[in-house]
């Protein structure tokens, strides 16, 4: 059977929120930015996980490369995803793309 996952893309994001943000406040604005992912091209799935205080990560699975970068690319402008944004310390994050090499269910 072949791997349909050879060409994914995983995009995992580190970050911190903002001082005085709450884990409830930024879960409410991560789920408002769910429309803008899953209509990008080649959305696989999303995680997000951490919690108040600590670091958070965010992993997007694409098809492509290609795909999770015109994503990126749309993010600022992206209806929605502003609260999200605004929610994190921007001096705290750190994206990496890396390739699927094994992929379990």
């Amino acid at each position: 059977m072949q791997d349909t996952t050879q060409n994914h893309v995983m995009e995992t994001v580190l970050f911190k929120l903002k001082d005085g943000v709450t884990t409830d406040a930024f879960l409410k604005a991560a789920e408002a930015s769910v429309t803008y992912v899953e209509s990008c091209s080649g959305f696989i799935s999303r995680r997000l996980s951490g919690a108040a205080g600590t670091q958070w990560v965010e992993t997007i699975e694409w098809a492509s490369l290609a795909d999770a970068e015109a994503a990126s690319a749309g993010l600022a402008a992206a209806e929605g995803i502003g609260d999200f944004l605004a929610a994190v310390d921007e001096t705290s994050v750190a994206m990496h793309h890396t390739q699927v090499q094994l992929s379990l269910r």
